[in-house]
């Protein structure tokens, strides 16, 4: 088991593998740019659903509903923005990073690089155990609810 250890601190980058992660780091950088874009389009939106619904809810006769519902609509849009915004700039910055690191071979700066790929996917990986709790969550409120309204 020991001698299988010290084979995994001894592996080095090869050609093929810079490659891959040259390949890799464009294709981040592009799917973090769109990212981005997306992400300001969220916040527009939000902004904009928000002053909407305030300014047809009071032309409509419904200032109090409506307006709420607008600042209740674009504090979800701005707080989904939020949490978009995390992964997205762990992404870019692994992108930017890793690839001077590959051509320079600066050590440092490509284990800075990976550990803002490992710090999106930890990202990641904890807003899906929340998201499924809340799935469960609301499953099971829906269970009781239904056997409940039928007794």
């Amino acid at each position: 088991m020991e001698g299988n250890k010290q084979d995994i601190f001894n592996l080095g980058v090869d050609e093929e593998a810079r490659a891959h992660l040259l390949e890799t780091a464009r294709w981040t950088k592009f799917i973090a740019i769109i990212g981005f874009i997306i992400l300001g389009l969220l916040i527009l939106v939000g902004i904009l659903m928000g002053l909407g619904l305030s300014v047809a809810s009071q032309m409509y006769d419904t200032a109090n509903f409506g307006s709420a519902f607008g600042t209740a609509m674009m504090v979800m849009y701005l707080v989904l923005s939020l949490l978009y915004f995390f992964p997205i700039l762990y992404l870019y910055k692994f992108s930017v990073l890793i690839k001077p690191a590959i051509h320079t071979g600066n050590k440092q700066q490509f284990n800075l690089a990976l550990s803002y790929q490992k710090r999106m996917y930890k990202f990641i990986g904890i807003m899906l155990l929340v998201v499924f709790g809340l799935y469960a969550v609301m499953i099971i409120a829906a269970i009781l609810g239904a056997a409940f309204s039928s007794v």
